[in-house]
């Protein structure tokens, strides 16, 4: 893909929100700058809000600024990601071998890898990361990463050249090291494109310091990118301190690809929600992914999703399958196929405002032949309190009136 003028996310642009990103590969995407601009983001250019990336690949990506007058180049920013506003969590992934072209003129180029700044227009929350790798990236300044916003460091990261400005102080971190990256290329896959290989994914070799180096506790991470199951440990390797024997990155060496894998996503419709403003005011969504090379059966999903005083439950509506009101039971879903089961609410006045005042999880309890952990995930919604007029009808008018004074 190509993003041209302000090249902004040459494989993706967000400016609103998105809930989660899993198994994603961004490869050989360009985020080109035209006359003078910015090429920004050349995998991904985020300013709005992103709540997970999970097991996901940045690969040879490019974000270039355009040549201008008197051949002056514009910024080259992230070459794998540009955030300027928030990414709660970017968990088990890979940035590898993203560029910030700099021809030489004044210009800017910064974080190959990952670009992390804050626009003043566009306030973020930031950039978050765990068991993420970082390696092979190339810029100016800040190889691997630059950060000028809140970046923040969970732990179990490996980071081959990033800038002083990316602090990677958290548990388990790997700082300067190299992680022995082999080339990308078919490393196989549970679910492929028809006639099509697997996406290329960076495997690691065997002598490499992200094996068994990391911790995959974020939902959506026990199984890699190519979805072999997770944690796999390697033989003579010891696990890091704190960590689960996870591999560092988006690919798991010598994992297994699982036969029959489920994964499950829990989103919501709005946070926070403001009491008794229409009836549905809420929605949860649970998505259920067949994610092995083979069909899921007799598959059953346990849902918990207590109503404080002031909520009503509305409706509950499976795509496929049954709802008993506790479980979700689906008795097949096809290697690739989705299903959603969708919770409609009503938060009604009477409901105490706060934050994470409702909350909906789901677990995956049983399908035959499963592979590896089951996936659980869960969401939770806060409440503000909406005024409520007593007496008042839809058709009536009301006035308020403002005093100014000078004091």
């Amino acid at each position: 893909n190509l993003a041209f003028a302000d090249g902004l996310g040459g494989g993706l642009s967000n400016s609103g929100v998105i809930d989660t990103i899993a198994r994603a590969t961004y490869s050989a995407n360009r985020a080109l700058g035209a006359f003078g601009g910015t090429g920004r983001g050349g995998g991904l250019d985020n300013i709005g809000r992103i709540g997970r990336i999970v097991a996901s690949s940045f690969l040879g990506n490019t974000a270039e600024g355009g040549l201008g007058v008197h051949a002056l180049q514009g910024p080259s920013l992230g070459g794998g990601i540009a955030n300027l506003g928030s990414i709660a969590e970017l968990a088990s992934s890979s940035v590898v071998g993203n560029t910030c072209p700099d021809f030489g003129f004044i210009s800017l180029s910064a974080g190959g890898g990952i670009y992390n700044a804050l626009d003043e227009a566009l306030p973020g929350d930031g950039l978050r990361l765990v068991d993420t790798l970082l390696s092979g990236n190339m810029a100016t300044i800040g190889p691997d990463c630059r950060s000028t916003a809140t970046l923040t460091s969970f732990g179990f990261n490996l980071a081959q050249t990033p800038d002083i400005s990316c602090i990677f102080s958290g548990p388990g971190d790997i700082v300067g090291e190299d992680p022995l990256t082999l080339p990308p290329g078919d490393n196989g896959c549970t679910i492929g494109f028809p006639g099509s290989p697997c996406l290329p994914t960076v495997a690691l070799s065997s002598a490499s310091p992200a094996v068994d180096a990391g911790l995959c506790g974020v939902p959506g991470t026990e199984i890699d990118e190519r979805g072999a199951v997770r944690p796999f440990d390697l033989a003579g390797v010891a696990n890091a301190p704190g960590g689960d024997g996870c591999d560092i990155g988006a690919f798991e060496r010598d994992g297994v690809l699982a036969a029959v894998h489920l994964g499950v996503n829990v989103a919501e419709s709005i946070d926070p929600v403001v009491t008794g403003w229409s009836a549905g005011n809420l929605v949860y969504t649970v998505a259920l992914a067949s994610l092995g090379s083979a069909t899921g059966t007799g598959i059953s999903v346990a849902v918990a999703l207590p109503l404080p005083t002031g909520v009503s439950l509305d409706s509950v509506t499976p795509s496929s399958g049954s709802w008993d009101g506790a479980t979700w039971t689906l008795p097949t879903l096809p290697s690739g196929a989705h299903a959603t089961l969708t919770f409609v609410l009503t938060v009604g006045f009477g409901t105490a405002g706060g934050a994470d005042v409702l909350s909906l999880s789901s677990t995956v309890t049983a399908a035959t032949g499963h592979s590896g952990e089951f996936a659980t995930d869960v969401e939770t919604t806060s409440v503000i309190e909406g005024v409520f007029f007593d007496g008042f009808e839809s058709s009536d008018t009301l006035a308020w009136s403002l005093t100014v004074g000078d004091s």
